[in-house]
């Protein structure tokens, strides 16, 4: 198995010690020539108001969609303005290809909101956050389950920053995740734009409402200030 770990990056063969290190923001490239990964292919399927979307699955080492089914992890990307792109999914985050030498397939789902759309697809989520993207990750997860890739009794969620928000959200949606895993995830999104590091660029994304609670919030720290 190949595992990453920190912003240092470190890779390692269980078993079988260090195999390389990238160190210093990933500046230089080392050779993971010798190593087995899960094979990776795109998908396409439609949201339930007819959107066409786009993701990735990475099935286990050495396993064919033949195999399965498989327990499923789904992997929510950060942004939400971001997207998975069909390139090597091996990242410090919570990552495919970790998954994939622990015999898990991973479904990386790009729903509106993502980048790579345009402005229309990306900004469709502005204030809405957790409502159609949502609908949009879950539904990709179906037919994984209804084509006998994924195990619909062993589904896990996971994201970091924004997908950790999502895999949050996801328990409170559905019972059909066995596990969540939050990596850095907004629990609380008046406060995250009141006093967060990026405050004033949460408030597009936010809920509505959000707002008007965040006022609120203020006024109470001014005046507890003030006391």
């Amino acid at each position: 198995m190949v595992v990453a770990t920190g912003l240092d990056t470190e890779f390692h063969r269980l078993g079988r010690g260090l195999l390389a290190r990238v160190t210093g923001g990933h500046r230089r490239q080392v050779s993971l020539g010798g190593v087995r990964w899960g094979h990776q292919e795109r998908l396409r399927y439609q949201a339930s108001d007819g959107l066409e979307l786009d993701a990735l699955l990475v099935l286990p080492v050495g396993r064919t969609r033949d195999d399965g089914p498989f327990p499923l992890i789904t992997l929510v990307h950060g942004g939400p303005y971001d997207r998975w792109a069909d390139e090597l999914q091996l990242q410090w985050v919570p990552s495919a290809q970790w998954f994939a030498h622990q015999g898990f397939a991973s479904f990386l789902p790009n729903p509106r909101g993502s980048l790579g759309r345009g402005h229309e697809v990306a900004a469709a989520v502005a204030g809405r956050v957790g409502q159609e993207e949502w609908h949009d990750i879950e539904t990709g997860i179906d037919p994984l389950i209804a084509r006998g890739v994924a195990d619909p009794e062993r589904l896990g969620i996971a994201g970091w920053s924004y997908g950790g928000f999502m895999a949050a959200w996801a328990t409170t949606r559905t019972d059909r995740f066995k596990a969540a895993l939050v990596g850095a995830g907004i629990s609380d999104w008046p406060k995250q734009i009141a006093h967060g590091e990026w405050g004033g660029a949460s408030r597009t994304a936010a809920p509505r409402g959000a707002a008007l609670r965040t006022r609120r919030l203020s006024r109470r720290g001014a005046l507890a200030a003030a006391a």
